[in-house]
């Protein structure tokens, strides 16, 4: 009897919900011939049928999806109630069958949307959410439960109703810090939903997300992994792979990882995240802060250091300017830095950081929000710069100007990365630019100098330095760049006269006497040269290119001992000096022990490829051995590098090798 009733749904109860006005109606049982017979009647009552349930016109089918009895019989003659759920075209209508028995022997069937249960249990659910929200928790929990038993009594145990009231009991347990309560809860309300929802229904989610950050909170990351990957690929797939949604399930994969020590899993899931919220909220939102933190926390246990100072400091940066709770966030990335300096052993640094950490949280710095987040990213962009990461500076110092456009700090800033990548033009670009809103800035003028004369546009550099020595004289660092630009053009006296006004406002300064030795250097006056070379070394026992040149001058005095030692003592300092490499083997091949110097040679080119100097001194080395060939190949290279280095057309003319 139940398979035929079935079986005649469609058509069937379609008629019956549409026949009365109160959506109720009394027929006799399908097995009655002329019920069956009236095909014309049951068409026009279905069309009004996908009308009263709102269905789409178009809808041409429906499929039972559930069916529970909600009354039994209690004889053989007593009637029963079923609760159908229909779907039809996305849209579920739940629909009460009674069954009573009719005076002539067959069967009543009264149908009739369960709308009462319906309201009553939105209502509860209501009242839940109100409760919740009034901090009255032990009368929500009490009002979830209550939910619950209609929707079983009403829906069924299996009833997608049932599972959001469910649903609705395993959060609010969570919420309130009782997880274990929680977890059977919504691991019956994923089996409910299972069996009636897509794998990507919201629903589904929400109860896999929630699951995975119990997991989470009570230390159960291997548990925690498989059902955050199910919510990541179900919240791609409905809400594409660049939604915010996304971007915390991705972090919340990332910290199972972290928290078992798989930081090379953990980093890409945190760098994913941090690009859709940039994308997303603003480079200088909160929550981009929180993630900077968590992969500082992936660099520093991955013992790349400078990665993880870089990522604090922007975290600490944007999280002090961010609004809202997010921003109490700042002690944890302050903590972060101190302990990362702690273990380093930079307590100097760490020291103030944690008295700034237990200070209590003053106000957000004033300005209108704009102005406030480009702030945060020109602090993050030179933090990146400070540690070499030239174009993630130039990114954040691109999202600040895009934020205040008139933001001259950031135009220079953005410029000396530039300068550091060796892009000179664009470096130009951004000092002008910066100079236009800060037309006093003399370190604005005097960079912008410095990036000419590496251009070689000396006359325009020396403007640029003329100019910030007017507006700052005791700019000590303009004469020296200034003297340097006189002394690439054979202008040795007023080279000197530079540096030595350099030395007269700055005598405790190595750099002075640096650049004035180079002067006395390629004067010929080695002794003098030497002299100056001394006292930079005294007031800078690190400077490498110092030693380099003191030892060139002792090479030309033909003291080669002391030239190899200073040599040495350059390399000792900066293990990358590709010059003092060379040095050092042009001097052992003057000293008669080129086979000595063959692999400082090789050395210097390994460091430095595309320089022709290292391989016209290793051409000359592979001469003095009798490489004939070796020499040729060497000598032909620096010509490749450089059609115009006079010595090795020298030699190779010497050799025959070209005319």
């Amino acid at each position: 009897m139940l398979m035929n009733r079935h079986l005649f749904i469609f058509v069937f109860v379609a008629c019956l919900i549409a026949a009365g006005e109160q959506n109720t109606v009394l027929a006799r049982s399908l097995g009655k011939p002329e019920l069956q017979k009236d095909t014309t009647n049951t068409i026009i009552l279905h069309a009004q049928v996908k009308k009263w349930a709102r269905w789409p016109s178009d809808c041409e089918k429906a499929s039972v999806e559930n069916i529970v009895v909600i009354e039994k019989p209690t004889s053989r003659t007593s009637g029963w109630k079923e609760r159908w759920s229909m779907l039809a075209c996305g849209a579920v209508v739940d629909i009460d069958v009674s069954y009573t028995s009719a005076p002539d022997g067959g069967t009543l069937i009264r149908t009739e949307l369960a709308a009462k249960q319906t309201a009553e249990l939105a209502a509860l659910m209501s009242e839940v959410e109100q409760l919740h929200k009034s901090a009255k928790h032990a009368e929500a929990v009490t009002v979830a439960k209550r939910a619950r038993a209609l929707a079983e009594r009403s829906f069924g145990d299996a009833h997608p109703k049932t599972g959001e009231a469910v649903f609705s009991l395993a959060r609010l347990h969570q919420q309130y810090g009782r997880g274990a309560d929680a977890e059977p809860l919504y691991k019956r309300a994923l089996t409910i939903y299972e069996e009636s929802l897509e794998p990507a229904h919201p629903a589904i989610i929400a109860t896999t997300n929630n699951l995975g950050l119990i997991y989470l909170s009570q230390g159960r990351y291997a548990e925690a992994e498989p059902v955050l990957k199910r919510t990541l690929a179900a919240r791609e797939k409905l809400l594409g792979r660049d939604h915010p949604d996304v971007a915390d399930t991705l972090i919340d994969l990332a910290n199972t990882y972290y928290w078992r020590s798989l930081y090379d899993d953990a980093e890409p899931l945190y760098g994913r995240a941090l690009a859709i919220r940039r994308k997303k909220h603003g480079p200088a939102h909160g929550s981009v802060g929180l993630v900077y933190d968590n992969l500082g926390l992936i660099y520093q246990k991955q013992h790349r250091y400078d990665d993880a100072e870089v990522h604090f400091k922007c975290a600490i940066s944007i999280l002090e300017n961010a609004t809202g709770p997010v921003r109490d966030n700042v002690r944890s990335a302050i903590a972060n830095l101190a302990q990362l300096y702690s273990a380093l052993d930079r307590d100097a640094e760490a020291g103030p950081l944690w008295s700034r950490m237990l200070a209590p949280m003053t106000a957000a710095s004033n300005g209108q929000p704009r102005q406030r987040n480009a702030l945060a990213l020109h602090k993050c962009g030179l933090a990146f710069r400070n540690k070499g990461k030239l174009d993630r500076a130039i990114g954040e110092f691109d999202e600040a100007i895009k934020l205040n456009p008139n933001f001259g700090d950031a135009h220079f800033n953005r410029g000396n990365a530039y300068f550091d990548k060796g892009e000179f033009d664009r470096a130009i670009e951004n000092y002008s630019e910066a100079a236009r809103f800060e037309p006093q800035g003399d370190n604005i003028y005097y960079s912008r100098g410095l990036a000419y004369s590496k251009q070689g546009k000396h006359e325009l550099a020396i403007k640029d330095f003329d100019e910030t020595l007017r507006l700052n004289p005791g700019y000590v660092a303009a004469y020296t760049g200034r003297g340097s630009v006189y002394e690439q053009r054979g202008d040795f006296d007023l080279a000197l006269a530079d540096y030595n006004k350099a030395i007269k406002l700055q005598p405790e300064s190595a750099e002075g006497y640096y650049f004035r030795g180079n002067v006395h250097l390629a004067k010929g006056k080695f002794d003098s040269a030497i002299s100056d070379y001394d006292k930079a070394i005294k007031l800078n026992p690190q400077a490498d290119n110092a030693y380099h040149n003191r030892g060139n001058a002792y090479l030309e005095k033909r003291q080669y001992d002391k030239a190899i030692a200073d040599f040495n003592q350059a390399i000792k300092i900066n293990s990358d000096h590709a010059e003092a490499y060379n040095s050092r083997a042009w001097t052992k091949l003057q000293a008669a022990r080129a086979r000595d110097g063959l692999p400082d040679a090789e050395k210097s080119i390994e460091i430095k490829p595309d320089e022709a100097t290292p391989w016209d001194t290793l051409g000359a080395i592979n001469e003095a051995l009798g490489n004939r060939e070796e020499a040729i190949k060497a000598y032909k290279k620096a010509m490749a590098l450089d059609p115009k280095h006079k010595i090795s057309r020298e030699h190779l003319v010497r050799l025959g090798v070209i005319q």
